[in-house]
């Protein structure tokens, strides 16, 4: 099982004591954040390279429902979000 990254989990108001970069991390309907840790994006990486995937977003995208046995109450979106993360922040 794969737990969301717990760096800001506060909920906050856009306003300029905010860097930009909290303000626009995208959250499930829970407020939590959408993005994995950087040991999460490892494993990612790695089951990647175990199977052969060299398109991880795409292999995503194609596949929810196997990705969903890792994220079993996340939306076939919200793990296109959370994958899209690992590159975003360049953990992979």
């Amino acid at each position: 099982m794969v737990t969301l990254f717990k760096g800001a989990t506060k909920e906050r108001t856009r306003d300029s004591s905010v860097p930009q970069k909290q303000q626009d991390i995208p959250r499930d309907k829970e407020g939590r954040p959408l993005l994995l840790s950087p040991a999460h994006c490892k494993q990612v990486k790695h089951y990647a390279s175990s199977y052969g995937v060299s398109d991880v977003t795409s292999w995503v995208e194609r596949n929810c429902s196997f990705a969903k046995m890792f994220l079993p109450t996340a939306t076939c979106e919200e793990i296109n979000t959370l994958v899209a993360s690992c590159y975003r922040n360049k953990f992979i």
